[in-house]
Order: structure tokens, then sequence, then C-alpha cells
């Protein structure tokens, strides 16, 4: 487990691949972060990418065995609570530490990479948390074939929805797909694997800032979208 400590320089965020293909370049912490709470150009307080240490409140584990855990972060630059919500308040820090509820991990060069978001993990039947934003990024730099990816639970299965690239890769699309995943399949962890791969015709639902919406089959059952 990493302890907290001070940022002198700032770290590089990866993107998913889609967005480094689009954007052509790796963009880092300077430029967004994605989440309402904190506002930063650069990382120049303390954070700890996962949670604090023996004093945690609410029974925040450490990193896993794949080096990742949920990022918390404190300094001048995090808000100091949901105005008039204190229970929204006390739910989102542990310690004087804000809950980003971003899953992430630390390279050997010191570089903080975005992992997922806790709120999307999956949990497998043995109890391995998986997230789908790793294998949604990791699908599509083994595929460009792959226009966009959805990876989400049913049941007891992980499941990869993709809407193919087919007006560059024409028919050859799915079957390049469907080698990818099964060559996907084979270097990853059991519990790693995709179980079903659907194709889709179209594109994913989105949000008004061009998410795809994870949700999107309970919206369109209860005639949302």
């Amino acid at each position: 487990m990493w302890d907290a400590w001070p940022v002198a320089s700032f770290y590089l965020i990866q993107l998913p691949h889609d967005i480094r293909r689009d954007m052509g370049q790796i963009a880092d912490a300077g430029d967004h972060h994605g989440i309402h709470e904190l506002a930063f150009e650069r990382i120049q307080e303390e954070f700890d990418p996962f949670g604090p240490t023996s004093d945690s409140s609410d029974g925040s584990r450490s990193a896993d065995e794949d080096g990742v855990g949920e990022i918390y972060v404190r300094g001048s630059n995090v808000m100091r609570g949901y105005y008039k919500d204190p229970e929204a308040t006390a739910e989102a820090f542990d310690n004087g530490w804000f809950k980003t509820g971003d899953y992430g991990r630390i390279d050997e060069d010191g570089f903080l990479f975005f992992v997922g978001r806790k709120k999307n993990l999956i949990i497998t039947n043995n109890g391995k948390n998986v997230s789908p934003e790793e294998l949604e990024d990791k699908l599509s730099q083994r595929c460009h074939a792959i226009h966009e990816i959805l990876v989400s639970q049913e049941g007891n299965k992980i499941v990869a929805e993709v809407y193919p690239y087919y007006e560059d890769y024409g028919k050859e699309a799915d079957q390049l797909i469907k080698d990818a995943v099964n060559q996907f399949n084979r270097d990853m962890p059991r519990w790693k694997n995709i179980d079903r791969l659907d194709f889709r015709a179209e594109e994913f639902p989105k949000t008004t800032t061009l998410k795809i919406r994870r949700n999107y089959k309970e919206l369109e059952k209860a005639g949302k979208i």
C-alpha cells in the first residue's frame, strides 16, 4: 500500500484507447479532472491512491493483487462538503480524505493510471472485482475494428457488447473482433474473460457529454430513452 505524500509535479493519466486515437496524444492531469468536487490544474496536494491506512473508518481496503485501489485525495483544492447535506458529506469523506470513487494504480515510474469507476465494478462469483473500463480499453487497443464497446455483467456472465467499424472493415469486422476476444480470453485471468460477445448495428445511446449510457437497457425498459 502506498502512503500519502506531497506531490511536487503532475502525474499523467492514461486515457482510454479510443480517446487517445481520436486526440492523437496523451492528456495529463493538468488538462481536466473528471469530478466536480476537485479543482486543480496540477496535483500539488497529498493524495493516496488506495485510501487511508489502518485508521480507515469505513473498512476501505488497500490495493488488490493487481495494485489497484480507490483513489483518495485531500488538500485545499478539495471541497469542504456538499451544501446542506451532512449525510452525503460524511459518506464522501474518510478521516479527512475525499473518496473519489475512481480506481487507479501507480506504475513503477510513479505515474497514476485511472482504471475505472467504483460504482461500475463487476463482482464475480468468487469475489473478484473486475473493472469494465479496463476490459473495454484493453480490447479496444487490441482490435481497431471496435468502434464502441460496453462491458457489463448479466447474471454470472461478463458480456461485451460491440458496435464495430463496419464502414472501415466491412464484413470482416465481426470476425476480427471475435478473434481478438478469443485471444484476449487466452491472455487474461479466467475471471476477466468475456463470456459472451454481442454485436449491435448502431451506436450506443449517449449522455449529453457523449459518454455511453451504461444503464441504457434499464432506461429503454422504463421508456426514458
